[in-house]
């Protein structure tokens, strides 16, 4: 079956944030071009944990094949369950910073505790690596990127299950020039938000970036 929907799973940079219309994101720009149907489950602010229970939720009940343009969030960010509530809490370094809905307590606990960088990159590429396994079970086409680069650095970090990973995930993870989206956006002074996104130039030429690697998947 043709593809006919693009479905875009990520953080803000995904949601369009700062943007005047988030429908002007590179994925959804790409599915305007080819007249394909855009659905945009990224929020901002998420995590990796949301991306792929996103993912596996959208493939449980989705029966036509779809682009998946996924976008890796911040990997210093993580979740916790709510037991009360059985919900998912989201732990980031902002809500530290200026507060949230949340108990402090644990976002400050968390970081001072239990975070490392290890950690961040283990749970990561564990996340990246099952979304592969799964998605190359299926029919769906997809492509990914990430906000944080040094999740494929070997320079610090890196114990022997951590570079078993990275050799599994790398090649089917795409960078702009060999920079993350945000790197990339900065090195050629693309015009940024007060809450530092990217803003529609940047978007537009993410997507003829990108628009050759979607068509090539799509065999358009």
């Amino acid at each position: 079956m043709p593809v006919t929907k693009v479905v875009a799973i990520g953080d803000s940079f995904l949601a369009g944030s700062e943007l005047h219309n988030p429908k002007l994101t590179w994925p959804a720009l790409f599915a305007d071009r080819y007249q394909l149907e855009y659905v945009c489950l990224a929020k901002g602010g998420h995590t990796t944990q949301f991306v792929i229970r996103t993912l596996f939720e959208t493939l449980h009940k989705e029966s036509q094949d779809c682009l998946f343009v996924i976008h890796w969030p911040n990997a210093l960010r993580m979740e916790y369950v709510d037991r009360q509530h059985d919900t998912w809490i989201q732990i980031n370094p902002n809500a530290v910073l200026f507060g949230n809905e949340y108990s402090s307590e644990i976002q400050t606990m968390y970081y001072k505790h239990m975070n490392s960088l290890l950690g961040d990159k283990w749970h990561s590429l564990l996340m990246i690596s099952s979304a592969l396994q799964i998605l190359q079970q299926t029919n769906h086409r997809y492509a990914m990127t990430t906000v944080d680069d040094f999740l494929f650095s070997t320079d610090f970090h890196n114990p022997p299950y951590v570079e078993f990973l990275q050799h599994k995930c790398q090649e089917h993870v795409h960078w702009f020039d060999g920079m993350t989206f945000l790197k990339w956006s900065e090195t050629n002074k693309f015009a940024v938000g007060r809450g530092g996104h990217p803003l529609e130039q940047a978007h537009q030429s993410a997507f003829e970036y990108f628009e050759p690697v979607y068509k090539k998947l799509l065999d358009i």
